[in-house]
């Protein structure tokens, strides 16, 4: 099932709502710029509720297969994601300053807002820093590297050899 576009988070909340589905890769447009590729549907549960000061929350599951480039050989190495996220609906600024230190927040200063921009945010959260393809599959495979490294290099020819010729006469 696909998920909804535009929401209205507050009487979700109200009516404690459960949505479970997908969003089309092609309909991912930030989060595709952030990779070299997006490898699945974007899957995800995304819970509405109230908490213990009756204000309205969104918390839920994600999980994608996406292409980035290796870090060591710059091929592209599929990875999982896959992201845990929990946010309290605000109408303004002024709103998530004070609740900064109890939980994240999402400013939603209309009646409807969209759950799929709230769910790319995540995703991009969700970004490792750095990606590496599993040892042994990395096209720069780092024992050759050190191999190369520990061999000795070959004995060349000092280029000061002839000042110290010229040193003796």
């Amino acid at each position: 099932m696909a998920l909804p576009s535009i929401i209205d988070p507050r009487k979700l909340a109200q009516q404690q709502a459960l949505y479970q589905g997908s969003v089309a890769a092609d309909q991912l447009t930030r989060f595709a710029q952030a990779v070299t590729a997006i490898e699945s549907d974007l899957t995800a549960r995304v819970e509405f509720a109230l908490n213990a000061s009756r204000k309205p929350c969104v918390s839920g599951q994600l999980q994608i297969a996406a292409a980035v480039p290796c870090q060591r050989c710059l091929e592209s190495v599929t990875i999982a994601i896959a992201a845990e996220f929990a946010v309290e609906v605000v109408w303004n600024e002024e709103q998530a300053a004070s609740i900064v230190k109890r939980a994240d927040s999402w400013i939603v200063a209309e009646r409807q807002a969209s759950l799929l921009e709230l769910l790319e945010d995540e995703l991009l959260l969700a970004l490792p820093v750095v990606s590496y393809h599993d040892e042994g599959q990395c096209a720069s495979d780092l024992r050759q590297l050190l191999q190369a490294d520990n061999e000795q290099p070959a004995a060349s020819e000092n280029p000061f050899a002839v000042l110290q010729s010229l040193k003796k006469h």
